[in-house]
C-alpha cells in the first residue's frame, strides 16, 4: 500500500513538473514587460524610444524655439574708437602729404612752406634790354659825419639854454645861483645843481647825446654867476673855443 502511495505521489509530482515546463514554454511566447520598467537607453544619445505597451518607437520632440538662439538675439560687432582714430590720422597724413608735395613742386606758396622748401619759383621770360649809362652815386647828406656832429651840437646848445632858464628862475626866487666850487656833471642826481633845481624849476636835467664820452658841466664859485660847458664835435664851429684841439662851448649868466 505504501509503495503504491509513493508511486502515485511521484506520478503527481512529475505531472506537475511537466505542466510547469509547458506553462513556462507557453508563457515565453506571450511574455510582457511590466508597466514600471522601461528598456535601457542606447549609448548613442537621443534614439527613438519604444512604447512600453504598444512597442512602437517614439521620437523625442526637438527643442523649442525659445531654447534655440535666434539671429536677432546675437549682438553685431561694433567698431572700436581706435579704428576711427586711425582713419582720422591716415586722412590727416594724406592731406599733409598732398600739401607738401604741392609746395615742393611749387604749385602753392606760403610762409612756412617757403621756409622749408624755399619760395616757389616761376619761370620768368628772358627780356633783352639795351645797356643804360651808369651814373656814379653821390654821397647822401644824411650820412656825412659832419652833419651828424652838427645835429648833436645843436642839441647840446639847446640843452644848455634850457638849464640856463631853470637857473634864472632859481636866482629870481633865491637871489643867487646854486653854489659849486668845482665842476659837477648835470647827469649826477646827487649834485647840488640837481638837488636845487629838480623838480621845482626843471623836471630833469638833460645829458650829453654822447654820454658818458662827453658831459655837461656846471660851476658857480660864489653864487653870483655860473658857467655851463659842453664839448662840440664840430671843431670848425666858431661859437666854441678850441682848447688843446677840443672845441669848448660855454653858457654863462651873461650869455644871450
Amino acid at each position: 500500500m505504501d509503495q503504491q502511495g509513493d508511486q502515485s505521489n511521484q506520478t503527481d509530482q512529475s505531472g506537475q513538473e511537466k505542466e510547469t515546463v509547458s506553462g513556462a514554454e507557453s508563457g515565453s511566447e506571450d511574455f510582457e514587460l511590466p508597466n514600471d520598467i522601461s528598456p535601457p537607453e542606447s549609448m548613442g544619445g537621443n534614439q527613438p524610444q519604444t512604447s512600453s505597451k504598444s512597442g512602437t518607437p517614439t521620437v523625442s520632440e526637438p527643442p523649442s524655439q525659445q531654447q534655440m538662439p535666434t539671429q536677432s538675439g546675437l549682438e553685431t560687432p561694433k567698431k572700436s574708437a581706435g579704428s576711427y582714430i586711425l582713419l582720422i590720422f591716415l586722412f590727416i597724413v594724406l592731406v599733409l602729404g598732398i600739401i607738401f608735395f604741392a609746395a615742393w613742386r611749387g604749385w602753392i606758396s606760403n610762409s612756412w612752406t617757403d621756409r622749408i622748401f624755399g619760395p616757389a619759383t616761376t619761370p620768368t621770360p628772358i627780356v633783352t634790354s639795351t645797356p643804360t649809362p651808369t651814373w656814379e652815386a653821390s654821397p647822401t647828406i644824411t650820412s656825412s659825419p659832419e652833419i651828424i656832429s652838427n645835429v648833436n651840437d645843436e642839441t647840446r646848445k639847446q640843452d644848455l639854454a634850457t638849464i640856463k632858464d631853470a637857473l634864472e628862475k632859481y636866482f629870481s626866487d633865491n637871489s643867487q645861483y646854486p653854489v659849486s666850487t668845482s665842476i659837477v656833471k648835470t647827469s649826477d642826481i646827487s649834485s647840488i645843481l640837481a638837488q636845487e633845481l629838480i623838480p621845482t624849476y626843471i623836471s630833469s636835467l638833460p645829458d650829453d647825446p654822447m654820454a658818458p664820452q662827453y658831459y655837461y658841466g656846471y660851476i658857480s664859485e660864489d653864487g653870483t654867476s655860473f658857467e655851463l660847458t659842453c664839448v662840440l664835435e664840430d671843431k670848425s664851429d666858431v661859437s666854441g673855443t678850441l682848447v688843446d684841439s677840443i672845441n669848448i662851448y660855454k653858457v654863462t649868466n651873461l650869455s644871450d
